[in-house]
């Protein structure tokens, strides 16, 4: 019987162990394309009410270099400035006990101009010196 082993790093390929060499494959998994990209934020914005002003072909572009997790971080903080901005907008006219639930919130779409000033405050995780890594380490 044949047993096979896997391991997965997220991290730079500093892997000198003699262990990690006896590996006979590298794969190497690179960050999203443009319509990987469009289908994450779409998937992790599914439940964000949206206005008819988002382009979410212009939103995945402006994304270049961001992974998967960049992307899901992205879409948390658009989703967390749609509360942001409900809890504002109503917070003289809250109920008795100033709760806000997510159901009010979601009444108020996330607009383009949104998606741009969340994008003003991210910068993908993998630098262009990492990317260079991986290529390196991929092409040796």
């Amino acid at each position: 019987m044949k047993s096979t082993a896997f391991a997965g790093f997220d991290q730079q390929p500093k892997m000198k162990a003699a262990d990690v060499l006896r590996f006979e494959k590298r794969i190497f998994v690179g960050l999203p394309e443009l319509d990987s990209r469009l289908q994450l934020l779409q998937k992790f914005l599914s439940k964000t009410k949206t206005a008819s002003d988002v382009n979410w072909d212009e939103i995945a572009e402006s994304t270049e270099g961001f992974s998967g997790d960049d992307l899901k971080r992205l879409a948390r903080e658009v989703a967390f400035l749609q509360f942001r901005r409900y809890k504002e907008s109503h917070a003289a006219s809250q109920s008795d006990s100033g709760c806000v639930t997510v159901s009010q919130a979601e009444r108020i779409p996330v607009s383009a101009a949104d998606f741009h000033e969340v994008l003003q405050s991210f910068s993908p995780s993998v630098s262009p010196i990492s990317l260079q890594r991986y290529d390196d380490y991929k092409s040796s």
